[in-house]
């Protein structure tokens, strides 16, 4: 007489009936499901999850959900790449990688700081607001073309070669004086746009004397102001103002461009924007 085969009793993990499987059969996966329809259905499940980085819901397989933290590659690098945060001794925002803040790395923005620390510096306790007054001198110099709008609040910290003040303590690593002079006192910096000085003075941060414009607005005001170097005091010009006078005399007596040129050292097409006053707009 035949041995009985021993049949188990399971649940079935996609529609929760209950069914019989031999010992070998739950080895394989035939032992989750009841038939070929819940393999299949359970094959096509998805378990919503939300991205860590966008917050947004995406929906994974069952057996992918565990280790499904982002919706995409993008979020993924997004949260890896440099984050910013704020020194631990001298308050500095600065980048750095969020891999460094998982091992717990990353407190200090450079070697001095993590020096100060080790042998017991204090911490700097001042917000990056007031270390950023702290270095501003408002006694400055009254402007003679814009006596109204008062002194200029001159930057005393780093300056780039222009004059314009340089800090750390914006948005931004590194960004001008005048910028986060702005974003403290008036906010964000809409794209596209520049703060510009009405003193004309680099290192100002005085509020009252910053305004947004485009690159054309800040174009127009130096050439409304007369900053904009032209004419003979130009470091390539070639000619001066009285040369001008004779070139458009001697274009307007006949002497081709090439002759005229030839005699003051330029090229034709320049002598002829010269004549047709396209170049040299200032001489009259």
């Amino acid at each position: 007489m035949p041995a009985k085969r021993i049949r188990v009793v399971r649940v079935c993990a996609q529609c929760g009936d209950v069914f019989e499987r031999t010992p070998s059969q739950l080895a394989q996966i035939r032992g989750l499901y009841c038939s070929n329809a819940c393999r299949s259905a359970a094959g096509r499940r998805r378990i919503t999850l939300i991205c860590r980085f966008c917050e947004s819901p995406f929906e994974r397989i069952p057996s992918r959900a565990a280790e499904a933290t982002y919706c995409s590659q993008a979020c993924k690098s997004a949260i890896r790449g440099p984050q910013q945060k704020t020194c631990e001794q001298c308050g500095k925002l600065f980048l750095v990688d969020q891999c460094r803040i998982d091992k717990g790395e990353g407190r200090f923005c450079g070697s001095r700081c993590f020096g100060d620390s080790m042998i017991g510096v204090s911490p700097c306790k001042n917000s990056p607001e007031e270390r950023f007054w702290s270095r501003v001198n408002k006694d400055g110099p009254i402007r003679s073309h814009c006596p109204e709008i008062g002194p200029c609040w001159l930057w005393t910290g780093p300056t780039d070669r222009k004059g314009y003040g340089r800090t750390h303590l914006g948005e931004r690593s590194n960004q001008g004086a005048h910028q986060t002079a702005w974003i403290f006192t008036r906010g964000a910096i809409t794209n596209g746009l520049w703060v510009l000085h009405r003193c004309d003075n680099p290192p100002c941060v005085n509020p009252n004397h910053l305004f947004l414009g485009t690159s054309n607005d800040n174009v127009q005001d130096a050439v409304e102001k007369g900053r904009n170097v032209k004419g003979s005091r130009h470091p390539l010009a070639k000619i001066e103002e009285a040369d001008v006078i004779s070139i458009r005399q001697l274009g307007a007596a006949g002497m081709s461009h090439r002759q005229i040129g030839l005699k003051y050292g330029i090229s034709p097409s320049a002598a002829g924007f010269i004549i047709k006053r396209k170049r040299w707009k200032h001489v009259p």
